[in-house]
């Protein structure tokens, strides 16, 4: 299984990664505004995850189809399904590099927090591409936030660092860099400053204990032993630095876009 699968925390994921159903909300009737669900009605949501994303989009009137190469990920999609209305989310188990869909089967595709997993991400941008019809759009989306504190992360990294690791580059770290190469497939793109922005809380307490389940891919990369050395200096550095474990840090979270039109 390739570390950067998601099989492994799929029981934690959801409780890690924030959203704010208001700042959601907004977001999407933005969108809506400008790409309506009767004109933009079959959507793709390249790793759809446990369906964060894809249910608030089907709320908003759009037929939401999900690929994801995570089978713990999909499940816990499928129970969240089950309390909700069936016939506007759908997912199933697929590559994005190698979509099973027709050409133009779409006409909006989005993603998020995918490509800088993905080694060979220009295919997987080829095949969305492939699969959004001529005029419609690609929606690449950023969402910031969690149950971490930035401080932390931060020296967690620094720590494995100076074990000897480093975090692995597999896929498109920038944004920049996806958004030029959609240009270059003749998309027009389009940068937007638009945030959806929101506050938590979180304690250190909270933050230390989803670093030691390995939530995050920070985490995951290094060897098992190197990750429990890891810890037990950052509980230390936590103590001295950050304070009681029940000391809550504000931590800001977001939701961007940026667009890319297929040409006609």
């Amino acid at each position: 299984m390739p570390w950067y699968s998601f099989d492994p925390i799929a029981d934690t994921y959801d409780a890690t990664r924030t959203l704010d159903v208001r700042a959601i909300d907004r977001a999407l009737t933005a969108l809506t505004r400008e790409f309506p669900p009767h004109r933009f009605r079959e959507v793709l949501d390249v790793g759809i995850g446990t369906g964060r994303l894809a249910f608030p989009f089907a709320r908003h009137g759009y037929r939401v189809v999900g690929i994801d190469i995570s089978t713990r990920m999909l499940e816990r999609f499928r129970r969240r399904r089950a309390r909700r209305d069936r016939r506007a989310v759908g997912a199933l188990r697929a590559d994005a590099t190698r979509m099973p869909f027709r050409d133009g089967a779409f006409d909006m595709a989005y993603w998020v927090h995918v490509l800088h997993l993905v080694p060979q991400w220009r295919r997987a941008l080829d095949e969305a591409v492939r699969v959004t019809r001529p005029g419609g759009v690609l929606v690449y989306a950023r969402t910031e936030g969690g149950r971490d504190i930035d401080e932390l992360a931060a020296e967690y990294l620094r720590i494995l660092r100076s074990l000897g690791y480093r975090r692995p580059r597999l896929g498109a770290r920038r944004q920049e860099t996806v958004l030029r190469y959609l240009g270059s497939l003749g998309c027009e793109v389009e940068r937007r400053r638009v945030r959806w922005e929101w506050e938590e809380r979180v304690s250190v307490g909270e933050a230390l204990h989803y670093h030691s389940l390995r939530t995050y891919s920070m985490n995951r990369f290094a060897p098992l032993e190197v990750h429990r050395e890891a810890m037990r200096r950052l509980r230390t550095w936590a103590a001295r630095e950050l304070g009681p474990r029940n000391r809550r840090y504000p931590v800001m979270g977001a939701v961007a876009f940026d667009l890319a039109w297929i040409p006609r």
